[in-house]
């Protein structure tokens, strides 16, 4: 008997580019992002229109791009130094 076991899923960044592109717009509006982030955030927003990944370039304005990546992200508040 043949035994099977899901294969798991690269663990890289897919397309680096756009994730650039991500990083770029939330840096350009003061924010700090890191690829993972930037991509998963970006994957969930895909997967919710119904697509494994939809390409940020050309996609919209940098606003854009930021709108629909934060209702996947939570932002890390430093600690205060005493």
């Amino acid at each position: 008997m043949i035994t099977l076991t899901y294969k798991p899923k690269p663990s890289g960044i897919r397309y680096p580019d756009d994730v650039k592109t991500i990083i770029d717009a939330f840096k350009d509006q003061g924010m700090q992002i890191d690829e993972q982030s930037a991509q998963h955030a970006w994957e969930d927003y895909s997967s919710e229109l119904c697509a494994s990944w939809l390409f940020v370039q050309g996609y919209g304005t940098p606003q854009e791009i930021i709108n629909n990546c934060m209702p996947y992200l939570t932002e890390i508040t430093p600690p205060q130094s005493s």
